[in-house]
Formats: C-alpha cells, structure tokens, sequence
C-alpha cells in the first residue's frame, strides 16, 4: 500500500472514530503498534533506549538529521524557499549546528499567518492528517504530519511509560481533552481497556461516584491533566484512601511539585510529559530534590534558548524527523532554564502566565507553591492578575475551610511572596476549565484589560 493510500485508510479509520468515539479510539490505543505504524514506531523505542543506555553518539546523530532537515526545507517547503537564500550543497553534517543559525527564530503568529506555507510540496495537504492545538495561549494552531511521523511521535511519548511497566492491553483511565462529553451522560466512558473520565465531573458533587467507580475498576495507569487527577486524588483523600496503580501519566498542563508529592501519597509512580502540539521539543519530567527537572530527548530535536521580553529565556526547539510541515527555531513560549546537559531545570510556564510586580517587573511564576495543608480545605484554586501588583487567589471552599485557614493560607503565600504583590483572596464557586478542558493555574489578564505591563 502506498502512502497516499496508507494515510487515506487512517484518516478513515480515524472519522469513524470520532463518530463512534469511545469503542474507535480504545480500540486504536490498545491496538499492537507495529500494526498502526510499522517498523517506524519499534525503531524509535530502540533508539530512545540507545540513547538512555549511552549507546548513542547524540552529536553526531544530530548533525546528521538537521542536515538532512535544513536541505529539505530549503528545497520543499515554500516559506523557508522564499525567505531564505541559503546554498543548499553549503551545508554538510559537519556545519549543521551553525548552518541552522543562519535562521530567524520562528514564532507561532507566523505559523498561523500562513500556514500552508510551511507544508513541503513533496506532500499533498489533503493526504495529510492535521491537528489544532488547545490554544492555551489564545487561539489555536493547525499542524500537520503524515502516519509515520505520528508513529515516530508516539514512540516517544510511550517509551517513558514502558519503565513503569505499561502495555497498550492495560487498562487506563483517561482524563483529558479527548475525554469530555456532554455533561449528562455522567462522568465516565467506556472502550476496550480505556475509561474515559470527564474532566468537568472531577467536582465535590461527583466525586464520591468517581472514587466508588475507580475503586471498582482497579486501574494500572491513569492518564491526562494533572488537574484533574489532583482533584480525583483529593477526593480519595477526603474518603480516607489510596489507589495504588503502576502509573500517574500526566500531560497538557504545568505541573508543581506539591501536586507531584499528593499524587505519589495517593496512587504512586508519577511521570511527567512535556511537549507541544508543534513538535518542537519533548522531555521527561520527575521530581527530584523538590523541584520537577526536565530532561530532553536529544534525538526528537534540537533544543535551544533564547532571550524573551521581559529578561526571561524562552525554549525555542527544532524537531528532527517532521519533513511534512518542518518548524525550525520554534519559540515554543514556554519559560524555562536549560543546562548543559539537556535538562530544564526550571520550567515556569507559559509567557502568557508570568505577573507583574508592585515595581512594574514582570516575572515567571516560580514563587508559586501550594502548601500541603491546603488540600484538606479547598476544592480547587486559581492565581489571577488583573491588575500589575495585584495578585488574587481564586478559591472553591471545602465545608472544612474556616477562618483561621484563611488566616494561615494568607500568610503562607505573603510570607512567599509578599514583596512582590498585594495578595487578596476571592472566594469562587467554580474554576472554569479551558476549552479543552485543561485547569489554569495562573491566569493573567493584564494585557485583555489594558494594564500596563513592565519596565
């Protein structure tokens, strides 16, 4: 079968699914992935153990691969074509690295501006599958592949899973954007070793049937927001228990250290995925000496920083193997800091989620903690800033929340971060999700409301 044909059969298969959502779509993820992807996907996983185990020369693998990258681009895809009067037979594995600065970084607007000119004319756009991202930061952006980049892609996010002792036949609860439903038909899914939990029944009023169902089922993994999994976890803790399972996958969302630590009391192993619907970068997140350090997959891209607004340092990331619609330099928005050694040590989110201080700074949102008392008080919280220097803690009370939690709360986060904002606390009835059901921790409204933002 050839490829046009192969990514035809796919995206059949994948519109059945999305009419026949939860039997389609289990069946897709627990269906054995050489029968999905081919050689394509096991080829990868071997690749990502070589590289744990040292077996690979990273350099010399990625010099290669961007080589191979940038000839491609400058050839194929319009937009690179256009603005760029590169000698293609200039570049060689031994100058890639410096070859690729001899590109602009790229932004999402630009993207999205036109994005059909970032699609390699050696494929047909209507033979290609597409995705939209959740538009976390606004609107969202359309990227496309073929199937043996979305074999590649899955290869990586799952090789970390296999550690802890994961196999598509295990069941797995879900609990992400492609789980919500309509809210009347409850809050749980069901396909072929899948559950699939709506986030927006991870409230007080559901929870109690949560807990009893997940009980009943006895999952090996859970997998999606951290969001939602941090409440399912506070309801198992409100009852007085635990449900021990394999795996926390978690994706899609910052995730803190305290929601890490309840996580691992309440259900035990967490991994941490980061990524983009862009592709431009992807590592593995754990907890180590209080803080989740990043390490990144040297042989998905080539992985950079660059200086932001505002003096923070942006990842700006170069995917490997996409040819279908190359991003090279993608500023990802994501805050972090890199080191030598391919880890972020410090991921602190989105520039979309920094504040501004009483003194007109802006800064990304490291001070933020949530003290472990809090759990057994409030149902959920949220950081919002509509104002510089301003900072208000949206919170949903447990019939437990008094005053004098209110008291110690408001002192814990003064005490953080008191010299940096006036801190008032809101109380909500709701914290609204996404419209991809994600939980924003912080959300800054400085610039919808006109505020002046910093120095």
């Amino acid at each position: 079968m050839g490829s046009v044909e192969s990514i035809e059969a796919l995206r059949v298969i994948m519109s059945i699914a999305n009419r026949y959502k939860s039997t389609f779509r289990s069946y897709c993820d627990w269906m054995p992935r050489y029968l999905m992807f081919g050689k394509v996907y096991s080829r990868h996983i071997r690749l990502c153990r070589q590289v744990e185990e040292g077996q690979i020369n990273v350099e010399r693998y990625q010099r290669a691969a961007l080589c191979s990258l940038l000839k491609h681009a400058l050839t194929t895809v319009p937009f690179y074509r256009e603005n760029y009067q590169i000698n293609v037979d200039s570049i060689s594995a031994d100058n890639a690295y410096e070859a690729l600065q001899h590109f602009d970084y790229l932004d999402k607007a630009t993207v999205m501006a036109s994005p059909e000119k970032f699609i390699s004319n050696k494929y047909r756009s209507d033979s290609l599958l597409s995705k939209t991202s959740g538009g976390s930061t606004g609107q969202g952006i359309r990227v496309f592949y073929n199937r043996r980049e979305l074999g590649i892609e899955r290869a990586y996010v799952e090789y970390p899973w296999y550690r802890l002792g994961y196999n598509p036949w295990a069941l797995l609860v879900q609990a992400n954007a492609n789980t919500r439903r309509d809210y009347k038909d409850g809050p749980f899914g069901y396909g072929i070793r899948r559950v699939y939990l709506n986030c927006d029944h991870t409230t007080s009023e559901w929870m109690p049937q949560v807990v009893r169902t997940l009980c009943r089922l006895r999952p090996s993994f859970l997998h999606g927001f951290p969001s939602a999994w941090v409440a399912v976890a506070l309801g198992f803790r409100k009852a007085g228990m635990k449900l021990p399972v394999k795996g926390v996958l978690l994706c899609s969302e910052q995730v803190f250290p305290e929601q890490i630590s309840l996580l691992q009391e309440v259900f035990g192993p967490v991994h941490v995925g980061y990524g983009q619907s862009e592709r431009a970068a992807i590592a593995n997140g754990e907890l180590e000496n209080g803080e989740v350090q990043y390490k990144l997959v040297p042989t998905y891209s080539y992985t950079e920083i660059a200086a932001s607004e505002y003096g923070l340092s942006e990842i700006v990331g170069t995917n490997l193997f996409v040819k279908t619609m190359p991003l090279i330099r993608y500023r990802t928005q994501d805050l972090g800091k890199l080191n030598a050694n391919g880890t972020i040590l410090s991921l602190d989110g989105r520039k979309q989620e920094t504040l501004v201080t009483l003194n007109g700074h802006r800064v990304p949102a490291t001070n933020i903690r949530i003290d472990p008392f809090v759990w057994d008080h409030v149902e959920s919280y949220q950081f919002v800033q509509n104002r510089p220097g301003v900072l208000e803690l949206h919170i949903v009370r447990r019939d437990s929340y008094n005053e004098d939690i209110e008291k110690l709360l408001l002192e814990k986060q003064i005490s953080r971060m008191g010299k940096l904002f006036d801190i008032k606390i809101i109380y909500i009835q709701k914290v609204e999700n996404t419209k991809a059901g994600k939980q924003r921790l912080i959300v800054s409204n400085l610039e919808k409301n006109g505020g002046s933002l910093c120095h």
